[in-house]
């Protein structure tokens, strides 16, 4: 596999040891690690926090795929060997704030969230935005932004319609649209003549999130009788019971 990595647009990969990207499904900020020699700063000698980053990989020319563009968020000095930290361009919404109130009867949104997403994003991110509009069925008629970061408040939207947000470094854009599957016109192989996979189909299940749930809910209840001069009362009450 080819890759070609470049800080603030000078390809680095000759001093490269080795590198990963934790992806994460749905609304996360990609991060990659560089792991490099030290001779690194021969060639760049301004690296340091701030930089940008571009990785880019394939197999018949290194810029194939568009994996991360980001900045460089820290670096590690380690003996002979210097430990690179990148975010991906997403954590531009982290760092810009917005202070508004989209009202449905005033905002040009109308209360649409996916409206509200690509108002976010551009005018408050400063970064450009491909959406996939919520519709009319859940309106919103408040949406207040009182000084919280933008990716912050994105994803209470995406939360509220189960949307997937993410930043796709091939086109630049941000997009805003349903969870679900994407159709691939590629059949994958694995063995035979078609063999077109490197290996073998490896399946994690994690049920960590799975769990039975039954709710009872409580009530108390008394009664009371007279006699003589004295009032006598019953109690009777139930507790509530989750597991």
């Amino acid at each position: 596999m080819l890759t070609e990595v470049k800080i603030d647009g000078l390809d680095i990969s000759s001093h490269l040891l080795s590198w990963k990207i934790d992806e994460s499904f749905g609304d996360q900020v990609k991060e990659a690690t560089l792991k490099c020699s030290f001779n690194i700063y021969i060639d760049l000698p301004t690296l340091d926090n701030g930089n940008t980053v571009s990785i880019k990989r394939g197999i018949a020319a290194a810029t194939e795929q568009f994996k991360l563009d980001g900045y460089v968020d820290t670096v590690i000095k380690q003996g002979a060997t210097v430990t690179i930290k990148c975010k991906g361009k997403l954590v531009d919404l982290i760092r810009a704030s917005v202070q508004y109130t989209y009202d449905i009867g005033i905002d040009p949104s109308a209360g649409v969230g996916s409206e509200i997403a690509k108002n976010l994003i551009e005018q408050w991110g400063g970064m450009t935005a491909d959406v996939v509009s919520t519709g009319s069925t859940i309106l919103i008629k408040k949406f207040i932004c009182n000084g919280t970061d933008v990716l912050s408040r994105i994803k209470v939207l995406a939360d509220i319609y189960d949307y997937q947000l993410y930043f796709d470094p091939s086109d630049q854009k941000v997009y805003f649209k349903p969870k679900g599957y994407v159709f691939n016109p590629n059949t994958i192989y694995v063995g035979g003549a078609s063999n077109n996979a490197l290996n073998v189909p490896k399946w994690e299940y994690d049920n960590t999130q799975c769990v039975n749930r039954i709710i009872v809910k409580s009530y108390f209840f008394r009664s009371y009788y007279f006699l003589s001069n004295r009032i006598n009362y019953y109690y009777l009450c139930f507790h509530s019971i989750i597991c």
